[in-house]
């Protein structure tokens, strides 16, 4: 059974400025879980809010049933810490907490993994992962538009959605 203390790793942290999805939120018939760059729903549970605090109306977005291959979560390397970039590049020493890594200027190094045609950051498949019988959409498909963007996942409660990462050939040398 999935509960909302499951969902809160999906949300925005709580240091972040987007308080409307620091929490798991409702909006009928199901609780919402994101931090804008992965989502995930399951039935209604708890006693989450409704979405009143400007959450975006979520339920459009590419949910419906299209060609997929789902398998199992692929084998993930071993968590590499490096120096949190943002921290780096402000002086955090004005009590701020950073909203990359919490105040600990440390996070887990950014990998990429294969998934199908696209590739996802590990620190999201790991929290994918830690779902009851995660299970990813292959797919290779040509994908059409933003309903075929996201990289699909499923566990058993609950289904999710994740942008994929840009391609590296369009990122600017020294971003991602």
């Amino acid at each position: 059974m999935i509960t909302l203390k499951m969902l809160q790793p999906f949300c925005s942290p709580k240091n972040s400025t987007r308080a409307f999805i620091q929490n798991p939120f409702h909006q009928r018939p199901f609780t919402y879980a994101t931090d804008g760059r992965i989502i995930v729903r399951c039935p209604i549970i708890g006693k989450g809010r409704e979405n009143t605090l400007g959450a975006p109306d979520v339920s459009r977005l590419g949910w419906g049933d299209s060609i997929t291959d789902f398998r199992e979560i692929p084998h993930l390397p071993e968590p590499e810490m490096e120096a949190c970039p943002n921290c780096l590049m402000e002086d955090m020493m004005d009590q701020r907490t950073c909203d990359k890594c919490g105040g600990k200027r440390k996070r887990e190094k950014s990998v990429r993994i294969k998934i199908g045609p696209q590739e996802a950051d590990v620190y999201y498949l790991r929290l994918i992962a830690a779902l009851p019988e995660a299970r990813i959409d292959y797919s290779d498909r040509q994908r059409r538009g933003w309903d075929d963007l996201a990289i699909k996942f499923k566990f058993k409660g609950g289904e999710g959605l994740l942008m994929p990462m840009a391609p590296e050939k369009t990122l600017m040398k020294g971003c991602r």
